[in-house]
Order: C-alpha cells, then sequence, then structure tokens
C-alpha cells in the first residue's frame, strides 16, 4: 500500500468518525444535555429514583411469591395490598413483576399468586409476553413441572372486550395443566362493573382457604386498624446541594422513567364547531431532533402533572410545607419492594407529579383511613362514603373534596403515599403519519369537564393541563406502539369506525394513504370510514379534511358515512350505519376480505361486534356460534383491530 493510499484511508476514516460523533451527539446526547441542564427547576426536579437494597429474608415466614402483571398500575397496586396483608399473617410475601421474574423460577416455589390483567384483545400487559409464551409451551407439552406449587390467580378485566379476562383465564388453566394445584377458583374482576369489590371477594375467599391450610384451623385474623409500611423521614433544606442531580422524570410507568422526553408545543387548535356541548383539541408537538421515532396511529402517552392549586390547598389543609424535602423509610426491615416515592422529593412533587389525588377515592383507601379519623361522627359518615362510593359517580369525589368534607380526617403523608394511586400517563392514539411530517406528532382530546351534582366543575387531570397548553411550552410525552397498521397487501379493503375522537388514528391512516398516492403508488383496495357524532354543526371534528378526502376522486378513501345522532327523533349511531349498510358491509368483509379498526368507547365496539355478528349470520348464512368463531379468528390474527376505552 502506497503512503498516499494510506493518507486517504486515514482520512476516510476520520470523516466517518465525525460523522458517528456528530449523529450521536445531535440524537442522543445533545437532547439528554438540553432536557437535563436544569434539572433543578422545581417544575421538573421531581425526584431521584430509588435504588434497590438487597434482599433480607425472613426465615420464619412462609414461603409466598406474589406476581403481578399490569398495565395501568391497577394489578400491581392490588398485588401491593395483598403482600401487606401477607407479611401481616407470617408469609413472605415476596412481590415482583412478571416481567422480572424468569419463569423456570416457578419450580421452586411452594405457594404464588398471580394478579394479572388482560390487555387489548385477550393479550399479556407489556414485558410478561415472554413468560406468559413459555407456561403456554409448557401447558401445551404436558410438562408437570409445579407439582410441588400451589397457586391462586385473579384476572383484571372488561367484559365490553370480546376475550374477558383472557389472562386470568389462560394463566389459572396453564398453571393447572402444569401440575400447579389450584387453591380456589380464578377470580374474574371486571372493571366495567365493581372490580374492587370482586377483588375484595375473593381476597377473603383466599385468605378463607390459605390461613387453615398453613397457619392452622385456630388462627386468628386481626385486620381492626390500618398500619403503615413506611415512616416519613425529613431532609435538611441544604441537604439538596450534597444530592446528586435528580433525574427530571416521573415514577409513573416503566416506559415513562425510561422513554420519556420533553417537547414542545407546537399548535392548539379547537376542533369543534361551537362549545355548546363540550371541547375537542387537536394539539401538535414538535419533536425537533429528539430521537423520538413514531410510526402512524400509534400512541402518545402525555406525562400531566396534577393542578399546582389543588396540589397547594392539600398541603395546606394537611399542615405541610410544600418545598420541605422528605424520603419514606419501610417499617419493616424484611421488606425489599420498591418505594412507592422516589428517595429524596418536596412534598409539592410528591402530590404534583407522583400520587393520583383527583380520582374517585377507591373503597380500600376510604376504609383504612377511618382511623385517622378523630370525630365519631365523621368516621360513621366516611366509613359509609366508602360503602357507597360506586353509587356516587355523578358526585366527582376527590382527595381534596374528602379532607374537606371531614375536618377531623388527619391522615399523615406516609399513609397517603402508600394508599393513593401513583399518577400515571394518559395514551392518546396519534392523529398523524410519520410519513407527512416525521418530526411533528399530533393528538386529538376531548376534553374531560364535567359539572357536578354540588354545582361544582370536576376537570380530569389531563384534560386540564392540555387546556392551558400554548405553542412553545414544554410537554414530557413518550410513543408506545398500537395495533392500528394498513394492511400490506394494498388491495386488500379497509373498514375504520371510529366515533368521536376514535377518529383520530383514522385520520393519521387516511394522510398516511393520501402520502403513498402522491409518491405515485396505486392503492386499488377500498377504504371505507363510519365516523360518528352528534350535531353536523357543533362537534364534527376534521370536519374538512374528512369532507376533502370523500369528494376528493385521488384521494384513498372511497366512501365517509356518518351518525349524526342528535339530528333525528332516534338516535343513529355508527353501529346502526353498519347494520343500515349490511349488504355492502358483507361484500366488503366477505369478497374483499376487508381489514376492520375499530377506536372509541368499549361499549361501542361490544355494539359493533354483535352488528357484524348479526351481518354475517343474516348475510352470510352463519349461525351464530360460526359467526362468534369467525369473528374471534380475526380478533386473534389481527384482521379485526380494536382499541377501546372507558
Amino acid at each position: 500500500m502506497s503512503e498516499v493510499d494510506a493518507i486517504v484511508k486515514i482520512g476516510i476514516a476520520l470523516v466517518v468518525s465525525c460523522a458517528g460523533l456528530w449523529y450521536t451527539w445531535e440524537n442522543y446526547i445533545s437532547p439528554w444535555w438540553i432536557q437535563n441542564e436544569d434539572d433543578d427547576d422545581d417544575e421538573w426536579g421531581c425526584g431521584i429514583t430509588a435504588t434497590r437494597e438487597k434482599e433480607v429474608i425472613d426465615k420464619d415466614a412462609i414461603p409466598m411469591k406474589i406476581l403481578y402483571g399490569t398495565q395501568t398500575g391497577t394489578a400491581e397496586g392490588f398485588a401491593l395490598e395483598l403482600r401487606k396483608q401477607a407479611k401481616k399473617y407470617g408469609f413472605s410475601g415476596v412481590i415482583g413483576d412478571i416481567e422480572d421474574f424468569e419463569f423456570e423460577e416457578l419450580v421452586d416455589e411452594p405457594l404464588i399468586i398471580f394478579v394479572v390483567a388482560t390487555y387489548g384483545e385477550g393479550e399479556p400487559t407489556d414485558g410478561s409476553e415472554e413468560f406468559y409464551s413459555l407456561m403456554k409451551e409448557k401447558a401445551e407439552a404436558g410438562e408437570k413441572v409445579l407439582e410441588s406449587t400451589c397457586f391462586a390467580v385473579f384476572g383484571l378485566g372488561n367484559r365490553q372486550y370480546e376475550f374477558f379476562n383472557q389472562m386470568g383465564k389462560d394463566y389459572d388453566k396453564f398453571l393447572g395443566e402444569i401440575g400447579g394445584e389450584r387453591l380456589l377458583d380464578v377470580g374474574l374482576g371486571d372493571d366495567d362493573q365493581n372490580l374492587e369489590s370482586e377483588w375484595l371477594e375473593w381476597k377473603t375467599q383466599f385468605w378463607d382457604i390459605v390461613l387453615p391450610k398453613y397457619k392452622g384451623p385456630d388462627f386468628v385474623i386481626d385486620d381492626t386498624s390500618f398500619e403503615c409500611s413506611y415512616t416519613t423521614a425529613w431532609i435538611p433544606d441544604d441537604t439538596k446541594r450534597r444530592l446528586p442531580k435528580p433525574q427530571r422524570v416521573q415514577c409513573t410507568t416503566r416506559n415513562a422513567l425510561e422513554s420519556s422526553r420533553i417537547v414542545k408545543v407546537k399548535e392548539v387548535r379547537q376542533l369543534r364547531q361551537n362549545l355548546k356541548e363540550g371541547s375537542t383539541l387537536h394539539v401538535d408537538f414538535d419533536l425537533g431532533k429528539l430521537n423520538i421515532r413514531y410510526r402512524t396511529a400509534d400512541n402518545l402517552n402525555v406525562i400531566a402533572p396534577n393542578d399546582t392549586e389543588e396540589v397547594l390547598e392539600i398541603i395546606e389543609r394537611l399542615g405541610l410545607q410544600a418545598e420541605d424535602l422528605f424520603e419514606l423509610k419501610r417499617v419493616d426491615v424484611h421488606d425489599i419492594t420498591p418505594l412507592p416515592l422516589p428517595s429524596c422529593i418536596s412534598v409539592k412533587n410528591a402530590f404534583r407529579w407522583q400520587l393520583d389525588i383527583h380520582s374517585p377515592p377507591r373503597k380500600r383507601f376510604l376504609r383504612e383511613i377511618l382511623s385517622f379519623c378523630s370525630d365519631e361522627g365523621e368516621k360513621k359518615e366516611l366509613e359509609e362514603l366508602g360503602d357507597t362510593m360506586d353509587d356516587r359517580k355523578g358526585q366527582f369525589w376527590t382527595l381534596l373534596k374528602v379532607l374537606n368534607k371531614f375536618p377531623s380526617l388527619n391522615p399523615p403523608l406516609e399513609a397517603l403515599c402508600e394508599l393513593l394511586p401513583k399518577l400515571r400517563p394518559r395514551a392518546y392514539t396519534i392523529s398523524s403519519s410519520n410519513r407527512v411530517d416525521p418530526r411533528t406528532v399530533s393528538i386529538a382530546i376531548k376534553l374531560d369537564f364535567h359539572e357536578a351534582k354540588d354545582n361544582t366543575v370536576f376537570e380530569g387531570v389531563a384534560s386540564k393541563y392540555i387546556s392551558k397548553f400554548v405553542p412553545g411550552e414544554d410537554c414530557r410525552v413518550f410513543v408506545t406502539p398500537s395495533s392500528f397498521r394498513l394492511p400490506r397487501n394494498m388491495e386488500t379493503a379497509v373498514l375504520m369506525i371510529g366515533p368521536g375522537t376514535g377518529l383520530a388514528p383514522f385520520r393519521a391512516i387516511i394522510q398516511e394513504g393520501n402520502e403513498i398516492i402522491k409518491k405515485g403508488k396505486k392503492i386499488p383496495g377500498e377504504w371505507h370510514l363510519y365516523f360518528g357524532c352528534r350535531y353536523r354543526d357543533s362537534d364534527f371534528i376534521y370536519k374538512h379534511e374528512l369532507e376533502k378526502a370523500r369528494d376528493d376522486p385521488e384521494s384513498c378513501l372511497d366512501a365517509l358515512h356518518i351518525a349524526f345522532s342528535r339530528e333525528t327523533p332516534k338516535k343513529v349511531y355508527v353501529q346502526d350505519l353498519l347494520r343500515q349498510n349490511r349488504a355492502e358491509v358483507y361484500r366488503l368483509v366477505n369478497e374483499k376480505k376487508a381489514k376492520i379498526m375499530v377506536c372509541g368507547a368499549t361499549a361501542m365496539g361490544k355494539a359493533v361486534r354483535e352488528v357484524l355478528q348479526t351481518i354475517l349470520c343474516e348475510s352470510g348464512g352463519m349461525s351464530p356460534k360460526e359467526a362468534k368463531a369467525t369473528q374471534d379468528k380475526w380478533l386473534g390474527t389481527g384482521r379485526y383491530v380494536q382499541e377501546l376505552w372507558g
């Protein structure tokens, strides 16, 4: 090799290296640096993630493992509640997320309890897929690997979904098939009805079986009062200067901790024609140079804090100081579960970013704080409130409302940190296409504002936060995948059904389809959209875009069907239009093998499934059993996709 060739190669290597360094800086280091250079800002400096101590095993405790699979945090909360009782009764109560647990470890567990939620169309929660798949494989292979293990399962689901509580049913079935001894029937909690009461009933049955078996028939249960698992340790003000810089993230979900980024609000606009019956906003976020990638119709999770004014009122009512720093200390030396809050946090940031103070208080919360109510009359009234909370949805109770209603109620900070649920991100289906603009992501949000029976106005946490957005404002978000995807074969028909803000993913998909056509490709498959709202001149969101797509002969949208539910004497919904157009719908799903996508409320999704089953029976000559089996097959293979809520 000549000297000139060597110099050229060295030069090329240097250029490539510099390019790589520049790319790393622009996409990873620079965004992180920019986002963390002001970490001491009270707005985002909301705590240092707690480190996990080395596990200390109580040798005298009866071994018990409690595993949970959670999507929103409810299953985790139930598991923690069960664990606390287990520790009190002399069990080890070791708890963990299924995604952190290896299936092979089950073999060594004499007693294991699963609290599992079902996600989407009968699917395991995020992170638990591998464990579930391996357990299913073992069951199908007939391997008896748990012959020395006793188990119990409680499932969390919603009957509005086709595959109600599929994970609870599957875990119970598979654990039994691989040799486990079932202690009691699987619990099937229904979030559409009375999930907390069903959990309490199952938990009572569980202890009625487990305690005599492991502790003897004479064991006496003492659940007369709440015992807090933590104490509050106040941290001197000057300590903050000696602590490492806090991470500007919220301990809400793993995705939030690992993936959230601060983006800029680009544009906010009203989507409704008038505000007589509510407000729906379109929000654009500028991703800038951040390393955030999304696909059309993915989910954007917004980390919305509690309202500052409400937080300060709670702090004042409790007699606390907003800027005081504290940390929680475990009472039980054998307890190795992660703390509910970061290890160093201000009172204000705990209530603003960490704790859910605005949702209706749960029965367990109201039951446990009774001991902190000094007035006997108020205590009886508070107990009655807890017993009837399911019937008080129109009253929109919150923590502040409870504290103001019962002046003698003074729960300590550590009790609230233990009993209140964690504040969770709000997920919105993205209404924009990354093909059109990969650096702008959009959402549509119907503001959750309601008038309570006491004439006060209830404003949802995320709704109130987003309603105040102005261009240039910071917001912390992260992206998670959705199930909405275009068929790979462009000759396949597409049937989209999305009333209200359920339109969001289909707005994105139509954008993508038109962009594909704009690039010179053809979409021979028929695209039909069913949309519903109340009035054409009130809440017809994205009206001009939809009408333009419908009227443009070059558009990907072949037909737009709109149900205006309040413009006729008899209310007409999207499912009614499907029924009216049964012949066309059957042609699409039968001859054109249409991919069906549904987005919106769970009740609407159930009604659409029922109508489609009826169409398969009436137009396709199927029996009800055959129609349901066909639909279930579509749901299982991804030909029929739903994302439902509420």
